[in-house]
């Protein structure tokens, strides 16, 4: 018989998939654009549906993307889109894993800002004063993994103690399992509960933009920092995660719940994976963030030949920044699109 018209609707889809066959077979399949995450459909009894979307990633690299969070998208109030001074209870995870970092206290939610001059013409998610959110991400895809981070930031002040950008917690009031941001002696560093600090050479300035990006082997010393494009391998001694220490699955942001190390500044952006990544993969997500917010990357910034090659989602060079460019590798800014990373900057300085 007839179903009738009917309206479905998946603010996370781009298309509806409508077929006769279960497996959604080619030749027996119509694909319906949606229109607002919504389209009006007249099924025929026994017809099967589903929804699909584009995959987007940071740099187009999509594999074992956990979460993503950006402030030009999924950054909510009250159900709503966040406006400019407003505060934020959700920031909806772009991975299409729904890890969602919501806010329930109203003191302690951060603020959504339209535009500050500090990431390029984008928006960002202010943490001062004292802010964070809190997502959960499930087990079965987070259980004890290898881990890439990436956090773009600007730090509004300087405050004594560890300044937490993404700190991982067994609960949702714990933390330190691992957490990574700013140290006591004002370093970028992590720390893990049974193994401590892991500090690198890199100072965080006040006002200054900056990509940081971390990875790590579970339960194996020597992990990556990369900090706009410069990197530093830690301690062999110091691990995230080991038989009887686990990683935590509760991810906050901006701060963490049990000894309120919070970070004095904006996040404009953060991409978690599941997975450590290889060169390869590294330099299409730094090229990614550093092309959207502005942020020079340079790989030896005491070698003036020995810089940093920008590529697209495909690792196709775009800029190279080593040889013949190398005398003019400085304020790298650029203008593009990138269907893959969902990129589309328009200006740019």
């Amino acid at each position: 018989g007839t179903v009738g018209t009917v309206t479905v609707e998946n603010d996370r889809a781009d298309h509806l998939l409508v077929s006769n066959d279960p497996t959604f077979a080619p030749g027996a399949t119509t694909e319906i654009a949606l229109s607002g995450g919504s389209a009006t459909v007249d099924f025929t009894d026994g017809q099967y549906f589903t929804f699909g979307a584009n995959v987007t990633a940071p740099g187009g690299v999509t594999g074992n993307l956990t979460a993503w969070y950006k402030a030009g998208q999924g950054a909510e109030t009250g159900g709503s889109t966040a406006s400019d001074g407003t505060s934020v209870d959700a920031w909806r995870d772009q991975s299409l894993n729904n890890n969602d970092a919501l806010q329930g206290t109203a003191s302690l939610r951060p603020e959504w800002v339209a535009d500050n001059g500090k990431f390029n013409f984008n928006p960002s998610v202010t943490f001062v004063p004292d802010a964070r959110l809190q997502a959960q991400f499930p087990t079965s895809v987070w259980d004890n993994p290898d881990g890439t981070i990436y956090v773009i930031y600007n730090q509004e002040t300087v405050k004594t103690g560890w300044r937490n950008l993404v700190d991982f917690g067994l609960t949702s009031t714990d933390s330190n399992n691992p957490q990574v941001g700013m140290s006591d002696n004002d370093r970028i560093a992590t720390w893990m509960d049974g193994f401590d600090r892991d500090n690198t050479p890199f100072q965080p300035q006040v006002d200054e933009t900056r990509l940081i990006g971390y990875d790590w082997q579970y339960d194996v010393g020597g992990h990556s920092y990369h900090y706009d494009g410069e990197s530093f391998t830690g301690s062999n001694t110091h691990k995230i995660g080991t038989p009887g220490i686990d990683i935590g699955n509760f991810v906050n942001i901006g701060g963490d719940p049990q000894l309120g190390e919070y970070f004095p500044g904006q996040i404009a952006e953060i991409a978690i994976y599941s997975e450590q990544h290889d060169a390869t993969e590294r330099a299409q997500v730094q090229s990614y963030f550093a092309l959207k917010y502005g942020t020079t990357l340079n790989s030896d910034p005491t070698n003036s030949t020995a810089n940093f090659d920008y590529v697209d989602s495909s690792n196709a060079t775009i800029w190279a920044g080593n040889g013949a460019n190398s005398a003019y590798h400085n304020d790298v800014a650029g203008i593009g699109r990138d269907d893959a990373a969902a990129l589309e900057q328009q200006k740019s300085k």
